[in-house]
């Protein structure tokens, strides 16, 4: 039988979120520090949140800010993330 070789971006046991991000004002400044681990455990500024999966992002909330971080990592400028009581939004980078 023929050995099947897999196509994943990543290894079953990685995720492309994992690692530690920065949530960028529309000024430049820092509005979080985020990190994601293996198992897709999300710390926001150190604190624990819960996260899921959405059409192909990982999403999670703080307070009033929700963060969105796309999978597939091809796609430029769509991690992002949004205050619904300020109105403003920004990017999301990696470290």
């Amino acid at each position: 039988m023929p050995r099947q070789v897999s196509r994943l971006a990543f290894p079953p046991n990685q995720t492309p979120y994992a690692g530690q991000w920065v949530a960028v004002g529309p000024t430049g400044g820092t509005v979080a520090t985020i990190r994601i681990d293996a198992k897709e455990r999300v710390w926001v500024n150190g604190k624990p949140v819960k996260a899921k999966r959405s059409d192909g992002a990982l999403v999670f909330h703080q307070g009033v800010i929700t963060y969105t971080i796309q999978g597939d990592r091809r796609l430029k400028g769509e991690d992002i993330w949004h205050s619904s009581d300020a109105g403003t939004s920004g990017r999301i980078v990696a470290e």
